[in-house]
């Protein structure tokens, strides 16, 4: 048990296994602890940070989701999926201005991939919304609505 337990705690790999069984089993937190460890491994692991961020979001955690997606929009600033759960985070944490700045910074790592840029115009209107800026929000709404409709 204690060799088991070593090779456990060495290898960010089985860390991930383990996270990704319990992701299956549906309890998400558990998933993220062990995610989270495989992280201090392999700090530079772009694939283990987004799905602990997905997974805060998922849980309702914006703080967290937040403070996360913004770490990873340092270490990694090419990635749209990070500005994107950053305005996520932001517009529940009611904070629609720095929303609207992080997503529009997204905007343009976005490469052919309409339902992400999808997403983004809907996240855009939402804090818009909450800015009381009704027609920039129509015209992300509507952006969104033209993308979906062309998938």
């Amino acid at each position: 048990v204690t060799t088991m337990l070593t090779k456990i705690e060495s290898s960010g790999k089985t860390l991930v296994e383990l996270a990704q069984y319990y992701l299956l089993k549906g309890e998400k937190q558990k998933s993220i602890n062990f995610y989270e460890q495989a992280l201090q491994k392999e700090e530079e692991n772009f694939g283990i940070l987004r799905n602990i961020i997905l997974l805060h979001i998922d849980l309702k955690q914006f703080k967290e989701a937040e403070a996360r997606s913004q770490e990873g929009i340092e270490i990694f600033p090419s990635q749209p999926v990070l500005y994107l759960t950053h305005g996520v985070s932001l517009n529940y944490l009611n904070r629609p201005k720095e929303a609207i700045e992080s997503l529009e910074m997204g905007l343009d790592y976005i490469i052919d991939d309409k339902p992400m840029e999808a997403d983004f115009y809907n996240q855009l209107a939402k804090a818009y919304t909450a800015t009381n800026n009704l027609t920039k929000a129509k015209t992300f709404s509507d952006k969104a609505k033209k993308l979906q409709l062309s998938n």
